[in-house]
């Protein structure tokens, strides 16, 4: 069963861990954009795998995936494809994808061209959705990952704004260095646990 959580409810426990409970320090922007890092880095370790029957509206073996919103690969396609009696054995092909200006493309590697009309069923992966943020209306994840989510998001706004809370006074070289560690620290805990190399940073005094 997917989480219930919200993009209302990361930001909040978010803040908790940073000790921040009024957002008086950080901003909406920097805790969206720490929990869109977070649960794209999560998304690229543990994507979420979905199917598309795709009908194919052009004679050609090069099919556009613009419709497959937050595409990561592809695993495989099942080409002819028929919803209704469903072949068997699948008929599994190779095929090719590739991105042009930013637009998924796939290559059924086959003898005979397609026809408009005829169905591809796509096994694809995707990047995680969380209720709230940029515009989805569902979360996709399961609840025992909220925790590592929330880390992972305080780690990245520690990390990422420490320096800033030098330069605008709301906190001294010396503290704000511990904060700098312990982000890094929080982001590296995510990073080993899914056998990632640790994040390489410039020391804190370089950022300053």
């Amino acid at each position: 069963m997917p989480s219930a959580a919200t993009l209302a409810l990361l930001k909040t426990h978010v803040l908790q861990l940073l000790e921040n409970t009024a957002g008086s320090v950080w901003g909406t922007v920097a805790l969206e954009d720490a929990i869109g890092y977070a649960l794209n880095e999560y998304s690229n370790v543990r994507p979420l795998q979905t199917t598309t029957a795709l009908a194919l509206t052009a004679a050609s073996r090069e099919v556009a995936l613009t419709t497959l919103t937050g595409l990561l690969t592809i695993d495989r396609v099942w080409f002819p494809y028929t919803a209704t009696s469903p072949e068997y054995p699948p008929n599994w092909i190779e095929f090719d994808m590739w991105w042009s200006a930013g637009t998924p493309t796939l290559y059924l590697k086959i003898d005979s061209l397609p026809t408009i009309g005829q169905v591809a069923r796509i096994f694809w992966f995707k990047v995680h959705t969380l209720n709230g943020l940029d515009g989805a209306s569902a979360t996709t994840f399961d609840p025992n990952i909220n925790h590592i989510l929330i880390s992972l998001a305080a780690g990245r706004v520690a990390y990422s704004h420490a320096a800033t809370l030098v330069i605008t006074g709301q906190m001294n070289k010396s503290q704000a260095t511990q904060m700098y560690g312990w982000g890094i620290t929080l982001i590296n805990d995510f990073r080993a646990k899914f056998g990632l190399p640790p994040l390489k940073t410039p020391g804190f005094s370089v950022m300053m």
